[in-house]
Formats: C-alpha cells, sequence, structure tokens
C-alpha cells in the first residue's frame, strides 16, 4: 500500500524478551542497511524523530541485541503523527546433530536450517514481518555438524539435508525454552526417482509444462519444493528423492492438472506418474474507483470456495483489468486492496469465460479495542486475533497490544461478523493451536481464550483477562 511520503513522523515502541516480556535494555534500532536510528534505555523503550512515513514493505526496521536474533518489521500508524513498532525478541539457538547412512558417518552433507513460526510461511503480524533466512553448514568427517546463531523463540525448526547418492531429508522440529538443541543422528536413505508423463484428453503428450514436487509427509516443508519441465515427449523427472509422500503441481497455459499424490515408501525406487491435463477458464475483469475510473497497480486476490486452499494474487495494469488464468470451475471470492489503504467489495458466484465483473474501490473501516487485567490496567503482551466469518473467505489478523493494550485491525467495510479471541501471551496462542509434535489442532478457540464478537468499524469495550 503507497502512502505520500511526509517527514516528521515520530516512531516509538518497546523492545522486550520473548520468553517473560521483560524489556531489554540496549537493543539497536536500525534500518536494514545497518544504519542505526535508536537504543533502547532501562525499561526497553525507544523513539526515532523525524521518521519519514513508510512507503511499502521494503524499508522496514530491524532491532537486534548480541545474544538474541533479529527482528524486522513495520511501523503501524497510530495517529497523524505517531507510529509503533514493538519488538519481541528470542535468544539465538544452537543446534547440532550427526548425518549417517544408518551404519558410516557421511561427511559433506548439506545441512539447511531454518527457524518459522506457522504454516509453510512467515506470519504476518499487524505489527510487522519476521524473516528468518536459512543457516547452511557443511557436515565433518564424521557427520557432525552445528549450526550457531538460529533464531530462538519461533517454536518450530526446519531442517534439511542433502548429499548427492542420498534421497532428501526434511524434517521439522518443535523447540522450546532452552538454547542449545542436539537433533542426534540423521539418517540418510538412497535415493529413489519420481518420473512421469502429462498428456491431454486425446492422449498427446505436453511439452514445457511446469511440474513442482512438494514433500507433504512426514514434515512439510518449504525447502523441499522443486520444479522440472516437461520435454518434448511430455516426460518430466525428479531424482534425489527421499522417503516420505509428495504432492505434485502443474501449471501450463490454458491447462488444468489436478494436484496428485506420490507415496515413496522404500529407498532406491522408481515411481511413474501418468497425468491427465484438461482446459481451464479464465477469470478477468476490471477494477474502478468510486467515480468509475479505472485503477492501475491495484493488487487483486482470488479465492477459491470450492477448491481450498487456491488463492491467487495479479496486479491490475493501467487501463485497471485483471486476468486469473488456468482456474477450474467453481465458486470465488475477487477482492482487490487499492492505493491508500482501500479495499474493493467482493464477487461472488460461478465466474464464466465471457463473464467480466468490476470491482469498486471503497475505504477500509476499523475494528478496534483495548486489553486489560481486572482492574483496567494495560495487559502486557496480550496477543490478540481477528478471526473472518463463520464459513466465510478470508483471512486471521494478529498482533500483539501496544504498551497502552490497544490494537486496531483494517476490515473491508462489508465483511459479516467477525471474532476476536485475546490470549494472555502469543505463546498461550501458539500452543491453541499446535499440539506438541507441531500439528495443527482441530479447533479455533483455546480455553485461556477470551472471546467477543463485532461488526466492521465497531470499538470494543475492553476485553479482560484474568492474568492466567
Amino acid at each position: 500500500v503507497d502512502l505520500e511520503l511526509r517527514p516528521g513522523v515520530t516512531v516509538v515502541g518497546r523492545v522486550v524478551d520473548r520468553r517473560d516480556y521483560s524489556p531489554l535494555a540496549g537493543a539497536k534500532i536500525a534500518r536494514r542497511d545497518g544504519r542505526a536510528l535508536a537504543i533502547t534505555d532501562a525499561r526497553g523503550r525507544y523513539q526515532i524523530e523525524g521518521y519519514s512515513r513508510i512507503v511499502d514493505h521494503s524499508d522496514p526496521l530491524c532491532a537486534s541485541l548480541p545474544g538474541y536474533g533479529e527482528e524486522v518489521g513495520h511501523p503501524i500508524e497510530r495517529d497523524e503523527s505517531v507510529y509503533l513498532l514493538n519488538f519481541a525478541l528470542g535468544p539465538t539457538l544452537v543446534i547440532s546433530g550427526q548425518v549417517t547412512d544408518g551404519t558410516n558417518p557421511v561427511e559433506r552433507a548439506i545441512v539447511s536450517v531454518r527457524a518459522r513460526r506457522l504454516g509453510d510461511r512467515p506470519v504476518e503480524y499487524a505489527t510487522g514481518i519476521t524473516v528468518a533466512p536459512p543457516i547452511e553448514v557443511v557436515s565433518a568427517a564424521d557427520g557432525s555438524f552445528t549450526v550457531p546463531a538460529i533464531l530462538a523463540g519461533a517454536h518450530r525448526y526446519v531442517v534439511d539435508v542433502k548429499r548427492a547418492g542420498y534421497g532428501d531429508f526434511s524434517k521439522e522440529w518443535s523447540i522450546r525454552g532452552i538454547e542449545a538443541f542436539d537433533l542426534g543422528p540423521i539418517v540418510l536413505a538412497p535415493e529413489s526417482w519420481i518420473d512421469g508423463v502429462i498428456f491431454d484428453e486425446v492422449g498427446k503428450p505436453l511439452a514445457n509444462v511446469l511440474v513442482q514436487l512438494r514433500r507433504t509427509y512426514p514434515n512439510a516443508s518449504e525447502l523441499t519444493e522443486r520444479s522440472a519441465r516437461t520435454d518434448s515427449a511430455g516426460r518430466f523427472l525428479f531424482s534425489g528423492v527421499g522417503i516420505g509422500t509428495y504432492e505434485l503441481t502443474g501449471a501450463g497455459d490454458g491447462l488444468l492438472l489436478e494436484r496428485t499424490r506420490v507415496t515413496i515408501d522404500q529407498a532406491g525406487v522408481v515411481e511413474e506418474v501418468e497425468w491427465l491435463a484438461t482446459s481451464a477458464l479464465e477469470i478477468f475483469g476490471v477494477v474502478q474507483d468510486q467515480w468509475y475510473h479505472p485503477v492501475a497497480g491495484v493488487e487483486v486476490e482470488c479465492a477459491s470456495e470450492d477448491h481450498f486452499p487456491l488463492l491467487r494474487t495479479t496486479t491490475t495494469t493501467e487501463d485497471g483489468s485483471f486476468v486469473f488464468r488456468a482456474v477450474p470451475d467453481g465458486t470465488y471470492l475477487l477482492r482487490a486492496r487499492g492505493p491508500g489503504g482501500k479495499t474493493g467489495c467482493v464477487c461472488r458466484g460461478v465466474i464464466p469465460l465471457e463473464q467480466c465483473p468490476t470491482l469498486i474501490l471503497e475505504p477500509l473501516v476499523e475494528v478496534s479495542g483495548r486489553v486489560t487485567d481486572g482492574h483496567g490496567i494495560p495487559y502486557p503482551g496480550a496477543f490478540v486475533v481477528l478471526l473472518p466469518p463463520a464459513g466465510g473467505l478470508g483471512i486471521e489478523l494478529r498482533a500483539t497490544v501496544d504498551s497502552d493494550g490497544v490494537f486496531a485491525f483494517p476490515v473491508d467495510p462489508g465483511t459479516g461478523d467477525l471474532m476476536i479471541v485475546a490470549w494472555p501471551s502469543e505463546q498461550a496462542w501458539l500452543e491453541s493451536v499446535v499440539d506438541g509434535n507441531s500439528n495443527p489442532i482441530e479447533r479455533v478457540i483455546d480455553p485461556l481464550g477470551v472471546v467477543h464478537y463485532c461488526s466492521p468499524g465497531d470499538v470494543l469495550d475492553p476485553i479482560v483477562l484474568d492474568g492466567r
């Protein structure tokens, strides 16, 4: 979202220890280029005067402190001249282990470790985005490895191991409350292959089709994603595949390939796949402002109600038009987000090729409130989640309250009834949606969560947490 650049904006916030939310003094607040802008005081507070208003997410702020991982975020507007950005830093973590083939150590294996929060991508918060790049090391002659300075406090860590002649290894660990962790032996199995062919409805092989492979079990990881294109005979090949379950997806002009799963249950095998491609539909339309003028550069989302979790994004051209190609027949939700913090109305229904929906941009509204304890005092570290309407499409919005216990979420004015759930801390929320093995729990509300219902534009009464 582009905003007009204006000097004189003040950015304020706190830096705390993620484990107990105690203030961190001496933390450096800097731009991504390393230029320091402020240092936190004894109470973990900082203030930056004369900071230019954020244009987009290309210039975030970073908080760092020796012994802790770096946190990256974007200030959010509190009022016309003051922006807010709080940071919660976790200590760095050392991860070690040994790579073997079950009998002997494996040297020169590439070990990649990444810290993350939930899902396959870093979670985007209303207060900013946390980015923790992977760290790579090479196993020694005895197969041992040590990965230093991993960001702690993310709770979930993905370890990928690759070595020529062996299948790829990927596993996810849940590590909390410690600063050193030994993974133990990591066993690599001989590599397997997935060999396939793609053809159309009349049996003709299809060349130059993009095929993507992703491990789904055990321990799904974005680091295991690989891609290939079919040759002139319609064939594709993935080598170096380990034991596990994989998902294949494909994309080609005017083609639709249903997701297919392949299971490798033993090492050193070739799994053959025959894949039928069918003709696909297109969704196209135009985005206009309130005066029916086309709007360029607007991000448009297309979410499917029939093919979850199909979600695509594109950007409008100079004449305000957009197109989504190779989509299956079904019901879709279209949403446009334009300059100045505006959003489009939604367009529902089965959208055939000849239909051209028009999205009209209109202003966002806020749902805001305050979290306190039983005595009306702001609740430090409280974590608030805004859930979309029951049975409706949309994304969760999440935020840690500011020092005054205040939170605010921008929402579409046409959104139905919403649910806000508050937890005493982000960790309490995290433990309510994943189990001890980092698997999603089939429930929304933890018994410790406090639930409120609201509508767009509401200013809620104080949400009271009893300190559990």
